[in-house]
């Protein structure tokens, strides 16, 4: 059994006390399935990897899951802060890419509580002030318009 326990520098975290396992959540990470638990037998052993959560203060609805997400903009480019008019930073990021006979394309990204940022170091909550101007990205999203709403992006 694979155990995925959430640390507390995230702001959430399991406590262990003599093996015994107050109230909580679990959820199995092949199924999505998440249930509240009072027992540690509710941890016996099994093939399937679990996620611990200290309380049933933490709705499942507030777990973003890849199943509520629409993908309509998958590209891989640039990511830039950057006004080439005020040659300054403006802290709204761009994705600079290509197609085949329109070079040059751009959108807005747009991130929120639910994009999750790979950096090199494995998919986390997006922090845009932890991007690097004009590094290589692969962009997944909702495109609307000129902008993206980003759900997914990894550093290439």
């Amino acid at each position: 059994m694979i155990l995925i326990i959430l640390s507390a520098g995230v702001g959430f975290g399991a406590y262990f006390i003599s093996q015994k396992i107050k109230l909580g959540l679990k959820e199995d990470l092949s199924t999505g399935q998440i249930e509240e638990f009072t027992d540690p037998e509710a941890l016996a052993p099994s093939a399937e990897p679990v996620l611990i959560l200290p309380s049933p203060s933490l709705a499942a609805s507030a777990i973003p899951t890849p199943q509520s997400l629409s993908v309509n903009f998958t590209q891989s480019g640039n990511i830039l802060d950057w006004d080439v008019a005020t040659e300054s930073h403006t802290g709204n990021w761009q994705l600079l890419y290509e197609k085949s006979g329109n070079p040059a394309l751009s959108v807005n990204l747009v991130f929120d509580q639910s994009s999750q940022c790979d950096l090199a170091w494995g998919y986390q909550v997006c922090q845009p002030s932890n991007l690097i101007n004009g590094e290589m990205a692969k962009v997944e999203g909702n495109r609307v318009g000129d902008k993206v709403t980003v759900i997914r992006l990894k550093k290439i």
